[in-house]
């Protein structure tokens, strides 16, 4: 007969700790020295997870909407701060207990691990709606089990994303029907079939705990039918207590918040007190000196209506220490009546002579710029003249070069010739016309010399 094992699917809902399943931190009922035997399947993170799977129907959505108090910026924090979304959920698989497997570590540990495998495969072509993000196999604890994370993925929905994340309506997309008992109890069904058809490649049964017990197979099916009704209602109680935890988890952030600011409010409460004080001393430093002020100006006026008073001229500015620091402030001089006359006619003249020289200085700054343009553009001309003037020298050059070295020849043979010829003009002529015929033959002979080079060049190439 072959072995018997029990199978336990056990849900446990949004309610799971990734850093315990990752072993991210230290635990009293694990033993660290097999921990290196577990095995990690998937490892992702979750808000990368929801940023995949709704980024484009959270874009759809927002697209939509005109007024900006109704986009969701953040869909991952919305979702975990809502009581009817499910952010995450997690089912443990066990197949058999701690009777079933004994240490030290050995052989139907490796062979369970491997079963494992086996059924998350299956397990992800059955669930093409609920994404696993993290699936780990715990091999350091008291018997073998795995540890599924996944995030449902339901689609059709008419109002908000039309995709969001829903258990239920996730199985109904995968083809489960009837009212929400029955989708989970159809699906928790598929997923022991499928764990106990693995088995049996393995050759292993399933063991049937407390079946016994019943009178008849009718009565048998009917208990296990409670059963699951049973375990569907847990599952919605524990459901609504995850809801509920949400909700408290969100109030003592909000909570954490408002304790926050008020600690902020106090401070600033407190910083403003300490300004308070500070300006009223301030205060009370400046009402004494408006008092000072305030006598010094009576005294002021007194002397002002006196016989004695005339003007304040301004002089070089000053350093003044004031209750605020120190500033730049233009000092003064008191001018008796007898003299501001005078003071007053001396700085009309001195300012109408200034007035005069600034004018005039104006006046030659325009003339010297004027004079200094007309500069620049004569001098612009004559470059431009010298330019043309060298270019005409080149091309005359050019042109008359050859007949200058006729003429230069000519000179040499006619001094020659008046040397020898003396005043016969008739010598002369007669030598003239026999140089003209010489030269022209030499010419001429020269051109056909370089005609019969051209046609040699032409047949046979040019000569090296």
């Amino acid at each position: 007969m072959a072995e018997q094992r029990s199978i336990s699917i056990q849900n446990a809902g949004g309610k799971s700790s990734i850093r315990h399943n990752n072993r991210d931190k230290e635990l009293g009922n694990v033993d660290t020295e097999r921990t290196e035997f577990n095995r990690t399947l998937v490892k992702e993170n979750l808000r990368e997870v929801y940023e995949r799977e709704f980024g484009s129907a959270l874009e759809k959505y927002n697209a939509k909407q005109k007024r900006d108090d109704r986009k969701i910026k953040d869909y991952f924090s919305h979702v975990r701060k809502s009581d009817s979304l499910e952010l995450q959920r997690e089912e443990i698989i066990q197949i058999g207990d701690k009777d079933n497997y004994f240490l030290p570590f050995g052989q139907e540990w490796e062979e369970t691990a491997d079963m494992y495998e086996e059924f998350f495969e299956k397990w992800k072509e059955q669930n093409p709606n609920l994404v696993p993000y993290n699936v780990v196999i715990h091999m350091d604890e008291a018997s073998p089990h795995m540890h599924i994370n996944y995030v449902p993925v339901a689609e059709g929905y008419k109002r908000g994303l039309e995709k969001q994340p829903s258990f239920s309506k996730a199985l109904e997309n995968q083809g489960f029907t009837g009212n929400k008992k029955q989708r989970f109890s159809d699906w928790r069904n598929q997923q022991l079939e499928s764990i106990e058809g693995i088995m049996k490649e393995h050759s292993l049964e399933r063991k049937e705990v407390g079946k016994n017990n019943f009178k008849n197979h009718y009565e048998y099916q009917e208990a296990m039918q409670e059963v699951e009704n049973l375990h569907s209602e847990r599952d919605e109680l524990q459901e609504r207590v995850n809801r509920l935890a949400g909700t408290a988890n969100s109030l003592e952030r909000k909570n954490e918040g408002l304790e926050s600011e008020n600690d902020r409010l106090e401070k600033r409460a407190k910083d403003l007190e300490g300004k308070v004080d500070k300006n009223k001393t301030l205060i009370t430093k400046q009402k004494k000196e408006w008092d000072f002020h305030k006598e010094w100006k009576a005294e002021y006026d007194k002397f002002a209506n006196s016989g004695s008073f005339v003007q304040r001229i301004p002089t070089e500015p000053v350093i003044e220490r004031t209750l605020t620091g120190r500033k730049e402030v233009e000092d003064k001089v008191i001018v008796l009546k007898k003299d501001w006359s005078k003071v007053s006619q001396s700085l009309n003249s001195a300012y109408q002579a200034n007035h005069v020289t600034k004018r005039e200085l104006i006046e030659e700054q325009k003339a010297h710029k004027d004079l200094k343009r007309r500069y620049v553009e004569m001098r612009d001309t004559a470059e431009r003249w010298r330019e043309q003037f060298n270019e005409l020298g080149e091309k005359v050059a050019v042109v008359y070069r050859p007949a200058i070295k006729q003429l230069e020849k000519f000179k040499d043979w006619a001094i020659d010739v008046f040397d020898k010829g003396g005043n016969d003009e008739e010598k002369i002529m007669t030598a003239f016309h026999g140089h003209v015929e010489r030269e022209s033959k030499k010419e001429q002979e020269l051109e056909e010399q370089q005609q019969r080079q051209a046609y040699r060049d032409r047949d046979y190439g040019p000569s090296l």
